[in-house]
């Protein structure tokens, strides 16, 4: 073939959505300036997978692998085509890069690279926001795994024509992410008129701190019926005080100094002057305002009161749910403040009302501190593992094993001890629905 093939594999929240929204909409200034674009379905916020189901199938876990078949048709079609450029973009890319790279040995691979203090904190807004994710904020920010498995992928793919390009406002050729990766695809006169990119529109958008707390939150309970819906609307929320992080700010510095080296080793290693800008702008980076995620009951008050006014019968839904599983624990309070017990019985058909539980489950008495050090002994608990990730381990074994009266005393002391215990706050409400039950 003598054509070129350019695949563009994200990774992941670094403005795929945005780029293949703009190039589906497209396909015919591309395709007049020898760019075949395949279109491909985009949801109601213009999100899609991009280009990957052109190319692979996905098993019943949802893992997706390259089918050569559907890849060799679509090659056919595009050599017939008048196209001398094929572009195929999507994320789903990146962990098949390999099995791409056997098959298209001649191929450009473009990328993004992204400050990963700013990638950790947007895919954990991106759980939050579609995945019903509710734990607070977790992750090892210090590490940069995108630039280490890029760095494998050479080691294996020995050849692999791969152009990784900076990702951030001001690191962008033509001022945008279309506008730069255009700018890999044509040059000279042949090149698009870079301004056409500037028109696109903001996909994907992130909440801001209130309204991701708020979401959060909701997601402790079973909203996924209703969780398209609810995103949908609290994505048109204006956004306030976007420059704050729940990464305290000694973590950010720590992690930032972590970040310049290892992009600086990656560049010199690899010979990627193209991220000089990117390691610049780490070098120069801000520290944003820490936050914790214990927003407060105005704040929060302020997104349902919005919420509310936006769209009365999806609030009224919300309610019904929140109303009927007050029993739960959530690691903040607050937020019941939002949702005030109802009294009159729903008139929606479709709802089967549940009796209303009061908010406090059976009062227990404390774990013995002196149990838990005489098992700590016993056990040989490391002297970094604390008192409520042993109560919270120990709480998951009882649940397991179908002690769920012993597993809810468990966990509800390992949060008493911190509110914040992440496997405690995973396993307690399912452990509460089993108490409420009888099913123990």
């Amino acid at each position: 073939m003598n054509k070129k093939v350019v695949i563009h594999f994200g990774p992941g929240k670094t403005g795929s959505s945005a780029l293949q929204a703009w190039c589906n909409s497209n396909t015919e200034t591309l395709a007049q300036h020898g760019i075949y674009y395949p279109a491909h379905a985009v949801d109601a916020n213009g999100v899609s997978s991009g280009n990957v189901d052109a190319i692979a199938n996905r098993d019943a876990k949802g893992n997706r692998t390259l089918d050569e078949k559907k890849l060799n048709t679509l090659l056919a079609e595009f050599e017939r085509s008048d196209a001398q450029t094929l572009l195929l973009s999507s994320e789903f890319f990146f962990p098949m890069l390999r099995n791409i790279y056997e098959q298209l040995p001649d191929a450009v691979y473009v990328g993004y690279i992204r400050d990963p203090l700013e990638l950790h904190e947007s895919d954990y807004n991106q759980r939050v926001k579609l995945h019903s994710y509710f734990l607070p904020f977790h992750a090892p920010v210090a590490s940069f795994p995108v630039v280490d498995a890029l760095a494998r992928v050479m080691d294996d793919c020995k050849g692999i024509d791969l152009r990784l390009r900076p990702y951030g406002k001001g690191l962008f050729i033509g001022g945008s992410i279309i506008a730069d990766l255009l700018s890999e695809l044509l040059s000279g006169k042949e090149q698009l008129e870079l301004e056409t990119a500037q028109s696109t529109k903001l996909v994907n958008s992130s909440y801001d701190y209130a309204t991701r707390e708020f979401k959060r939150l909701l997601n402790y309970f079973p909203i996924e019926h209703l969780e398209l819906n609810i995103h949908r609307l609290l994505q048109k929320r204006p956004v306030e005080g976007s420059f704050v992080s729940v990464v305290p700010e000694k973590t950010q510095i720590t992690a930032n100094e972590a970040h310049v080296k290892r992009i600086e080793a990656f560049i010199n290693n690899r010979r990627m002057q193209s991220l000089l800008p990117l390691l610049d702008a780490l070098k120069q980076r801000a520290v944003k305002v820490y936050k914790n995620q214990d927003a407060s009951e105005q704040a929060l008050l302020d997104v349902v009161s919005w919420l509310a006014r936006e769209d009365k019968a999806l609030f009224e839904d919300i309610a019904e749910i929140v109303n009927a599983h007050r029993y739960y624990y959530l690691d903040n309070a607050a937020f019941w403040a939002c949702f005030p017990e109802q009294d009159k019985p729903s008139k929606k058909k479709w709802w089967k009302r549940e009796q209303v539980v009061a908010t406090q489950t059976e009062v227990y008495a404390s774990i013995c501190t002196k149990s838990i050090a005489t098992f700590e002994q016993r056990a040989q608990v490391s002297a970094n593992v604390h008192p409520p990730h042993i109560l919270a381990s120990i709480g998951e074994f009882a649940f397991e094993n179908g002690e769920t009266r012993f597993a809810d005393k468990l966990l509800s002391e390992a949060l008493i001890k911190n509110p914040k215990q992440l496997l405690a706050l995973r396993l307690i409400n399912a452990v509460r629905e089993q108490v409420r039950d009888g099913r123990d």
